[in-house]
């Protein structure tokens, strides 16, 4: 953005030296030119530099922090996707034991009567053991898979909370960036639209034209250069 400052402010830096270096007119100055005032100028310029500068740093400051909500916005999907997966597949595998420990039973008029007409009753024994062991422990899983589901509910609310603050800060940023555009604008048809009477008398007067100006290069805010100041 410095670009098309510097270039506007040494235009008018050069237009007032040449002017105030010629020798004075016989007659009298020749006054603004329509209803402006070389004070309504100055002021202007001074408001839209700052404007400017403000505008330039907070959309500088707002890089940082989009990034930042982005990066956490991901990590939350990522860690929302993960728990979902595992609870799905732990669903499956609590589904599967379920139907092994039915086939196992089924028909069965109880457990005392499946051990006395089994050809193998121990080893019934140890394998309805077996699965009572493995569905006490799949229910257990199940039930803190099913407490991180809940969090992970709970982290994709946050996740949209983070997405919508970001959505919001890339807007604000856009704004503040097209604030800049106009104050850059402005600046350049105001000075483009001088006289070299009026650039002289912008020079001399209290304070002269603001040289401090934002010194930061955005190529968001470069565009082609206006006409130089023109000459009555």
């Amino acid at each position: 953005m410095s670009g098309r400052l510097v270039r506007c402010c040494c235009a008018l830096a050069l237009a007032a030296a040449v002017v105030s270096a010629a020798p004075p007119p016989g007659g009298p100055a020749e006054p603004p030119s329509g209803e402006r005032s070389v004070g309504a100028l100055l002021t202007r310029l001074r408001t839209l530099y700052r404007q400017i500068d403000a505008a330039t740093k907070e959309y500088e400051a707002a890089g940082p922090a989009l990034r930042r909500q982005r990066a956490a916005a991901d990590r939350a999907a990522e860690e929302v996707a993960g728990a979902r997966v595992a609870l799905a597949r732990s669903r499956d595998e609590a589904g599967a034991l379920a139907r092994e420990q039915y086939r196992s039973g089924a028909g069965a008029l109880s457990p005392a009567v499946t051990l006395l007409f089994a050809a193998d009753p121990e080893g019934v024994l140890r394998r309805r053991h077996e699965l009572e062991r493995a569905a006490a422990g799949r229910a257990g899983v199940l039930s803190r898979l099913s407490a991180a589901a809940a969090r992970a509910d709970g982290v994709a609310r946050e996740a949209r909370g983070v997405l919508d603050a970001q959505l919001t800060l890339a807007d604000r940023r856009e704004r503040r960036r097209e604030t800049a555009r106009r104050g850059l604008d402005e600046v350049e048809r105001l000075l483009a639209g001088l006289t070299d009477g009026e650039l002289a008398a912008l020079g001399a007067s209290p304070g002269g034209v603001p040289r401090s100006l934002p010194q930061r290069g955005h190529p968001h805010f470069t565009v082609s250069s206006r006409a130089a100041p023109r000459t009555p």
